[in-house]
């Protein structure tokens, strides 16, 4: 009889899914939805799922500072964290058939060297002509003010560009076109102070009428 209760009771824990994993920082109370380091301060974001859960960074090449064991708890360790690990963390469960639950956190890394992160690969994006185009210039704090997208010789964007800015993804391009083919950067103001993000240059191929 109490084989039976506990098999029940395992069915209806799985017929009732799983939940979101819950994440804490510094092994502390559950985390908001941002934190906020200063560079060079450590970074310990901890995972705890009801099974095996993993994280996914926003650079691939930041996996390796996930804890090696598997299961229902899981790390994502940093020394001393710098602007570089600025950005969005999602903790997913490993098996997708047990949940789609997941549940992310958003970290600013403050640099007073950098006030925008942008890939350590190439800048050039390409797209065709109606599609639309994300521009990685993530603010590293978030007490930035005037955000202006321009073009990197001062003018300001082209006619039409329908431009949208989001602190923890950059800036999204709408529709794209030819006449957007120019080199363009961010900028804001942090503590009177105007930062300029690394250039981006974008290349719109033209649409092909047949």
């Amino acid at each position: 009889m109490f084989a039976l209760l506990f098999v029940c009771g395992i069915l209806f824990a799985q017929a009732q899914g799983w939940s979101e994993p819950r994440i804490r920082l510094n092994s502390e109370d559950p985390v908001g939805t941002d934190v906020i380091l200063d560079s060079g301060s450590p970074l310990h974001l901890i995972c705890e799922g009801d099974g095996p859960v993993t994280w996914l960074p926003r650079l691939a090449k930041h996996k390796r500072y996930i804890s090696k064991e598997v299961g229902n708890v899981r790390s994502f360790y940093v020394k001393q964290a710098t602007a570089d690990f600025t950005g969005t963390y999602k903790c997913v469960y490993m098996n997708t058939n047990d949940s789609n639950e997941s549940s992310s956190v958003h970290v600013f890394v403050r640099d007073n060297r950098f006030l925008f992160v942008s890939p350590s690969t190439s800048l050039r994006y390409v797209r065709k002509e109606g599609e639309d185009l994300t521009l990685p210039c993530l603010l590293t704090d978030p007490d930035a003010t005037d955000f202006t997208f321009r073009m990197d010789n001062g003018s300001a964007v082209p006619y039409g560009m329908n431009v949208t800015f989001d602190p923890k993804k950059g800036v999204l391009i709408r529709n794209v076109h030819p006449g957007f083919n120019a080199d363009y950067v961010c900028s804001a103001r942090i503590r009177g102070v105007w930062k300029v993000s690394k250039i981006f240059s974008i290349n719109v191929i033209q649409r092909e009428f047949h």
